[in-house]
């Protein structure tokens, strides 16, 4: 599903297609499917300071009622916003990384940032066809095309208005690839049918939020558990 284009270890793209116009409806236990291991960069990519390691443990009650703890946190800054309304942008972006099956559940803490100089990934939303990937992309994921050395994770607007679609494309743009250093997986991995980092059919069957298998890979990783298999250059 992801097209690359001119990658380097200074810069690269991920670039996310339009979406189909419906998906099959998801069946009951579907995310059980098989999945291949998680790929990563074999090492810390240009984006190294992606991620923070906090002094000490923040502990947060969702609405539910579930307690959760967070080791780690992500800043983001929402740099652009054209073609939507910011304050209804903003609040999509937070439910996406609120959601109780975010990324959040392997204990990394999404904080928006006001000052965009402290933050670990820039956000924005953009009119149609003006992501840094291109006319033909519906989400991008960027890095070294920036001034201040920033990576950049876009969303076209008109996505606000299919709540899946948005959160499909922030959870693989700014949590797999930008948090984890999670590659694509349906480049090598055709059997990868369920899971955000997956197809438009993959994320349909996981219902758009990262899968119990993909969150248990991404937790290890950031305990330094990764098999040696599971890290490949990009």
């Amino acid at each position: 599903m992801t097209n690359h284009h001119h990658n380097t270890a200074e810069r690269g793209q991920h670039s996310i297609p339009p979406p189909p116009d419906h998906f099959p409806r998801r069946s009951p236990g579907q995310e059980a499917a098989t999945q291949p291991p998680l790929h990563f960069w074999a090492a810390r990519p240009p984006w190294q300071n992606n991620v923070e390691r906090l002094t000490a443990p923040i502990y947060r009650t969702d609405p539910d009622g579930t307690s959760r703890r967070y080791d780690w946190r992500v800043r983001w800054f929402l740099d652009r916003c054209d073609g939507a309304d910011r304050a209804e942008a903003t609040k999509a972006i937070r439910a996406v990384f609120r959601h109780p099956r975010s990324w959040e559940r392997t204990g990394v803490r999404y904080a928006q940032t006001r000052y965009r100089e402290i933050a670990n990934v820039v956000l924005r939303v953009v009119p149609d066809g003006q992501t840094v990937c291109g006319a033909s992309a519906a989400g991008c994921f960027s890095w070294g095309y920036e001034a201040d050395g920033k990576i950049v994770a876009e969303v076209e607007a008109q996505y606000m208005d299919r709540p899946d679609v948005w959160a499909g494309i922030w959870n693989m743009e700014a949590g797999g690839h930008s948090t984890f250093t999670a590659h694509d997986l349906y480049i090598n991995h055709p059997g990868y049918t369920c899971g955000v980092m997956g197809d438009w059919q993959a994320m349909a069957c996981a219902g758009f939020y990262p899968t119990s298998a993909e969150l248990e890979q991404c937790a290890r990783w950031l305990r330094g558990e990764t098999p040696a298999d599971y890290v490949h250059d990009h």
